[in-house]
C-alpha cells in the first residue's frame, strides 16, 4: 500500500527543516526589502499606487463587491485611499481595520468617518486628505 502525499505538505515539511539560521535570513531581507523601498522617488511611488489602483478596478471582483475591507496605507505603502472614496460614492459597503497597540490586537471600524476617531496612528482624512490623529 503506498500513501500519496500533497505537494503542499512536501514544501511544508521542506520549509519547517530549513537551517536554523532561517529568521536571521528573513530579518535580512527585509532589512533589505525596507531599503529598496524608502529608494522609491515619490513621484515614481504615485505612479505605481496609480497602476494598483487602475488595475484593481479592472478586476471583476472589484466590480462586484458589495463590501470592500480596507487599510490606511502607510507612507511606503500603496495609495489606495482613492479607491475607498470611490467605493464610498458607489454605495459599496466599506470597512477599516481597528489596531489597538493597548491590547495588541485589531478590531473592526466601518467606514471611513469611524477610522477617524479610532485610528492611533495618522491617517488621511477621505475627503482633505490631511494627516490626522
Amino acid at each position: 500500500m503506498s500513501i500519496r502525499v500533497h505537494p503542499w505538505f512536501i514544501y511544508l515539511f521542506r520549509f519547517l527543516n530549513m537551517q536554523p539560521d532561517i529568521q536571521a535570513a528573513k530579518v535580512a531581507l527585509r532589512k533589505q526589502i525596507r531599503g529598496a523601498l524608502q529608494k522609491i522617488s515619490p513621484a515614481a511611488r504615485n505612479a505605481m499606487s496609480a497602476q494598483v489602483r487602475d488595475r484593481l478596478k479592472e478586476q471583476v471582483i472589484w466590480k462586484n463587491a458589495g463590501a470592500v475591507l480596507f487599510f490606511a496605507p502607510m507612507p511606503d505603502e500603496p495609495d489606495v485611499w482613492p479607491l475607498l472614496e470611490d467605493a464610498l460614492a458607489g454605495k459599496i459597503i466599506v470597512a477599516l481595520p481597528r489596531y489597538d497597540s493597548a491590547s495588541n490586537s485589531y478590531g473592526r471600524v466601518p467606514g471611513a468617518k469611524s477610522a477617524q476617531r479610532h485610528c492611533d496612528r495618522a491617517i488621511r482624512h477621505p475627503r482633505t486628505g490631511r494627516e490626522m490623529r
